[in-house]
């Protein structure tokens, strides 16, 4: 997905990865001629610009990188603002992250051998080494501590050769406060002084290195648990087994190589990671048949053939285009080569889009279209006129009214403008047939058909209602007669009923 868009004086090509603190990618600079060089962007995300804590420890993290200069560790070569956002320019690594490798290897049921696992972190402790005793040109020396080691932070190239990278929460002795230290990396990574959250030295890498070879060379997880605190626990303060007793195929001396650096108490491990590096790289160099690191790096190649290809075809494709690059137009950086986001630059194709129109222009040709229909509607004959048919004089010559009175006076006369109305639509050119209004004819008789139905319904709607009522009335009449016969007959016997009686005996009866 070619993102296309420019920053600075680089065009941004493809995101290659995003984290908590920093968006990263593929980007190249051209410059005359054939010149052009690809390069990885890692830029503070937009929300971050303006924390001066983030800026502070971006900006250190590219002070520390650009000072190195080691193969085993990637190097930063220009720190700049471009376009507001903090950017640092490294190099272009040709290879996949330990992680990916490993993932990669074991799915494809081809994992990293022994000796592979051994080359990767003896590399990676030779690069740590020189960062944890590096020395500036000035002869200023700096103690730099990464405290993120883990396979996500180690590049393999596909050479075979093993680089450290992301120092963007490195502690530099004697030089930070560690209340002003970030909380950064993985815990599953982490030695036991810094999940603690005590002070730690060189000595804490060593830890993590010796995860990641246990790791690799027993093909399993050592300190994966489900929660931050478990992992912290077994971190701390559970069994270690020995990675031979995962793996009997592993060395004796490889296990103790591991053992070592895995020693919870910093005294009892290594005390510097060139010797970790030294006993590694022994160990490979009295390997019969050993992996080489030729072999190594076709290894990785092999397992990332499709990346490679497509890597390869970005940058060619970019560099070839006559598309000029866009700007960024504002988009935020986190928004840019996402696949969930709907950006014209991702696919790199650019899409004219039509000059929005003016009110005036937007009310004449609604206008128009209405006076349009209100004709075709008014003079049936006109769509024919408009498809260039030919009419017969004597049908030209009639007016509406006369063709109305016809048509109901004689039903034969619908069909045959049914059937011209069809050869019209026939011979109408496929413009016409899109934008043709549906038959008036139809649309009458279905609305008709609906309106006859909506009348039945609600006249027998009206009936219940007034059948209801009667009923009602009907009920209540019932229902007082039959109070009132009860009133008289039960509850006053000696009523108005008994008085007439004595009147009638009495009258009949004088004294």
């Amino acid at each position: 997905m070619l993102i296309n868009r420019r920053l600075g004086e680089y065009v941004l090509l493809q995101r290659l990865a995003v984290g908590g603190q920093s968006e990263v990618f593929l980007a190249i600079k051209e410059g005359p001629g054939e010149f052009h060089r690809p390069v990885v962007i890692k830029a503070l995300p937009t929300e971050y610009r303006h924390d001066p804590e983030f800026v502070d420890f971006f900006h250190r993290e590219a002070f520390l990188s650009a000072r190195f200069s080691h193969p085993h560790l990637i190097t930063v070569h220009d720190a700049r603002i471009l376009d507001a956002e903090h950017c640092m320019i490294m190099d272009f690594i040709s290879g996949q992250t330990v992680a990916d490798i490993a993932q990669r290897g074991y799915k494809a049921g081809q994992p990293p051998t022994i000796d592979q696992s051994v080359r990767i972190v003896a590399d990676a402790a030779d690069g740590l080494d020189y960062a944890h005793h590096f020395q500036a040109l000035d002869d200023t020396e700096y103690s730099v501590v990464h405290r993120d080691v883990s396979p996500q932070n180690l590049m393999v190239t596909y050479q075979g050769t093993t680089l450290v990278f992301d120092f963007g929460i490195a502690k530099i002795m004697g030089r930070d406060d560690e209340t002003e230290i970030l909380a950064g990396g993985k815990y599953a990574y982490m030695s036991p002084e810094q999940c603690r959250g005590d002070e730690v030295d060189p000595r804490s890498d060593i830890f993590s290195l010796g995860i990641i070879l246990y790791e690799l060379a027993a093909g399993t997880r050592l300190f994966r648990r489900p929660s931050r605190d478990d992992v912290i626990e077994a971190v701390t303060s559970a069994d270690i087994d020995p990675p031979s007793e995962v793996d009997s195929e592993i060395p004796g001396e490889l296990n103790e190589i591991i053992m070592k650096a895995l020693e919870r108490a910093p005294d009892d491990r290594y005390q510097r990671a060139s010797e970790m590096r030294d006993e590694l790289r022994d160990f490979l160099s009295i390997r019969a048949g050993g992996t080489g690191r030729e072999e190594f790096g076709n290894y990785v190649a092999d397992l990332f053939e499709e990346e490679r290809e497509q890597i390869a075809e970005l940058i060619t494709r970019a560099h070839k285009s006559d598309k000029e690059p866009r700007g960024r137009d504002g988009v935020p950086l986190e928004k840019l080569g996402r696949d969930d986001v709907d950006l014209e630059a991702e696919e790199g194709i650019e899409v004219p889009m039509p000059e929005p129109e003016s009110d005036e222009e937007l009310a004449e040709r609604v206008a128009d279209e209405a006076s349009d229909r209100q004709g075709e509607n008014a003079m049936p004959d006109s769509s024919e006129e408009g498809a260039g048919l030919e009419e017969d004089s004597s049908d030209s010559s009639k007016t509406r009214s006369e063709e109305e009175d016809s048509d109901d006076a004689n039903p034969s006369n619908n069909t045959s403008s049914e059937e011209t109305s069809s050869q019209t639509d026939d011979d109408a050119s496929p413009a016409c047939e899109e934008i043709r209004p549906p038959d008036d004819e139809d649309d009458a008789e279905f609305l008709w058909e609906r309106y006859d139905v909506a009348k039945e319904l609600e006249e027998a709607r009206q009936r219940n209602a007034t059948l209801k009522i009667a009923l009602g009335v009907v009920g209540t009449l019932l229902v007082v007669s039959l109070a009132l016969l009860i009133y008289f007959e039960w509850i006053q016997p000696d009523g108005p009923r008994q008085q007439s009686k004595s009147i009638e005996i009495s009258s009949t009866f004088p004294e």
